[in-house]
C-alpha cells in the first residue's frame, strides 16, 4: 500500500486517517516527462549518453502503415474471446504491424484504455508471422498481464518464480521442463534424494565409528 501525504500534512498518534484507493501513476508521469525532455532537446551530457544507448540506431517515431490483423479480443491462454478491440485499439495494433525497420510507435493512454490487450494482440500477430517478440516493463505484474493473454505453447516467461504471478508460472521454463520430462524428471529427483540419504548415512556411520574408537581408547565397553 502506498500512502502519500500532502506537503505540510501532519498525522498525530491516535488520529484517524482517511485512505482512498487510487491508481499509482508515478511511473506514467515519469515516462511522459522523459519523452518531453527528449523532445525538447534539453539534455545533460549524462542524459544524452543514456539516450544514445537506446536510440543508437536512430529509430524513427512514426505512425506506421496499417497492417492486416484479425483484432479479436484475447482471453486467458491466448484464446480468442468474445467481441473485438475497439476502433482505437484496432488502429494501434494495425499500425504496430505496419511499422518498418527502425521505426517506433508510441501508444499512450491512461489505465483502463486497453494497452495490455493491444500489446498482447500485436505480439500474437507478430509471432504468427514468424517474428520473435520481447515484452518488457518496469513491473513484473505488467508483463504477467500480457503473457497471460498469449498461448502457452509459444510463450516463455523469464524471471524469478517468486516474482511471477501464480497464473503465469506455467509459462516459465522450469515448469515447462518439468511437464515435458514428466516421469524422467521425477526419477532424477528421486536419485538425488537417495544420494542425499546415502550421504547422511555415511556421516552417521562415521560419527558412530569415531565414538566407538573414542570409547575403546578410554577402555570402555561399548557392547
Amino acid at each position: 500500500m502506498l500512502v502519500k501525504l500532502f506537503d505540510g500534512a501532519e498525522v498525530k498518534e491516535g488520529e484517524e486517517l482517511l485512505l482512498r484507493e487510487a491508481e499509482q501513476l508515478v511511473a506514467y508521469d515519469l515516462q511522459l516527462n522523459l519523452l518531453e525532455t527528449y523532445a525538447s532537446g534539453k539534455l545533460t551530457s549524462a542524459e544524452r549518453a543514456v539516450f544514445r544507448v537506446f536510440f543508437e540506431n536512430s529509430p524513427r517515431i512514426g505512425e506506421g502503415r496499417r497492417g492486416a490483423s484479425s483484432c479479436k479480443l484475447l482471453g486467458p491462454g491466448g484464446k480468442e474471446g468474445e467481441g473485438e478491440l475497439d476502433e482505437h485499439q484496432r488502429e494501434a495494433v494495425e499500425r504496430i504491424l505496419g511499422l518498418q525497420e527502425g521505426e517506433l510507435l508510441l501508444a499512450v493512454g491512461p489505465p483502463g484504455t486497453g494497452k495490455t490487450r493491444v500489446i498482447a494482440r500485436a505480439a500474437l500477430e507478430l509471432a504468427m508471422r514468424g517474428e520473435k517478440v520481447l515484452v518488457a516493463s518496469h513491473t513484473n505484474r505488467a508483463v504477467d498481464n500480457v503473457v497471460e493473454l498469449l498461448p502457452i505453447d509459444i510463450t516463455l516467461r523469464i524471471g524469478r518464480p517468486e516474482k511471477v504471478h501464480e497464473n503465469v508460472r506455467p509459462y516459465m521454463l522450469s515448469y515447462k521442463a518439468r511437464q515435458a520430462l514428466g516421469e524422467q524428471l521425477r526419477e532424477i529427483e528421486e536419485i538425488g534424494k537417495l544420494k542425499d540419504e546415502r550421504r547422511r548415512l555415511r556421516e552417521w556411520l562415521d560419527t558412530l565409528r569415531d565414538e566407538s574408537i573414542g570409547a575403546n581408547f578410554l577402555g570402555l565397553n561399548t557392547t
